[in-house]
């Protein structure tokens, strides 16, 4: 059977500035695995010490990334069925503007 796509409004940077956002659509696929990233900071302690707020407030698979010479901080490996209510049990707690994207590696 087919997966069921869902899509879910995100918001992403559009690259103007870092407070600048762009409200897009992401269709989401069960049984892909999708990154959901909460902050971008050119300050690799900043980054540590955000994921380690994320992962007092009981979230799973806190990651930060090296991507160029900024640290981005991340809800790494979730599928797709389950985007949409993590984003907005992240929003509850407090951690808003979600980027979610394809994970290209499982």
């Amino acid at each position: 059977s087919a997966a069921k796509a869902q899509k879910i409004p995100l918001t992403r940077s559009n690259g103007a500035t870092s407070k600048a956002k762009a409200a897009t659509q992401v269709v989401l696929k069960k049984g892909q695995l999708y990154d959901i990233q909460l902050g971008s900071f050119s300050d690799e302690n900043n980054a540590r010490e955000y994921a380690r707020k994320i992962a007092r407030a009981k979230f799973k698979n806190v990651a930060i990334q090296k991507s160029g010479s900024n640290t981005k901080v991340s809800v790494i490996k979730v599928d797709g069925k389950d985007v949409p209510s993590l984003v907005k049990q992240l929003e509850m707690k407090g951690f808003g503007n979600a980027f979610v994207r394809e994970r290209k590696n499982r």
